[in-house]
């Protein structure tokens, strides 16, 4: 463990090369859909409710349908149209799970109703592996850090498909790049105290 013994302070700021090796963190359990599955999925406080078109000859006794808290599968014709965990999206109640067959002008959709385990208007995020935003790293930037000697440096990867104009601003603050401000010559981190390092 590194003792700092002053206020540490960035000493020198670069923006590193982006790299071809992309970094990524993703939930990994989600449901997946068949391929042609135009599968919808909507939700208020206590349920999320999906919706799957499928072929307007479909009765009822063409329907399986399998839940569990943490998981769930759906088969029209013996065909997997959706499946998967739902272990990275949330928990659901699944005496408040129950499908219908719906008649929509001349297409039919099976309309899956699963009730919350928790109650809450956003608690769901993502439902489908489709849904997951892009987490790959875009950018590098790092930062030396000193003290009273040179302590290290910390490698930050950025998210430039999630908050592209942050990345944006915060590689120019790393560089340099941004001019001048009202206040200082140039604009960026060098020099900036921490002001406060919590351990862990």
């Amino acid at each position: 463990m590194i003792r700092l013994l002053a206020r540490p302070v960035i000493h020198r700021l670069q923006i590193a090369r982006p790299q071809s090796r992309r970094l990524s963190v993703k939930p990994s359990a989600l449901l997946k859909t068949a391929p042609g599955c135009s599968a919808s999925w909507t939700q208020n406080t206590e349920e999320v409710i999906l919706r799957v078109p499928v072929d307007p000859a479909v009765r009822g006794k063409d329907v399986q349908f399998e839940a569990h808290p943490k998981r769930l599968a759906l088969k029209v014709k013996g065909e997997d149209l959706i499946s998967g965990s739902l272990a990275d999206a949330g928990e659901i109640d699944v005496d408040g799970t129950f499908w219908t067959l719906e008649a929509e002008g001349d297409q039919k959709v099976v309309v899956v109703t699963l009730g919350k385990k928790i109650s809450g208007h956003e608690s769901f995020q993502y439902l489908f592996e489709q849904d997951r935003p892009d987490t790959s790293v875009t950018h590098r930037c790092y930062l030396d850090i000193q003290s009273d000697k040179r302590a290290g440096r910390i490698v930050l990867g950025l998210h430039g498909n999630l908050a592209p104009r942050t990345v944006e601003n915060f590689r120019a603050l790393c560089g340099g790049q941004l001019g001048a401000g009202q206040v200082a010559e140039r604009l960026h981190y060098r020099g900036s105290p921490f002001h406060r390092i919590i351990p862990g």
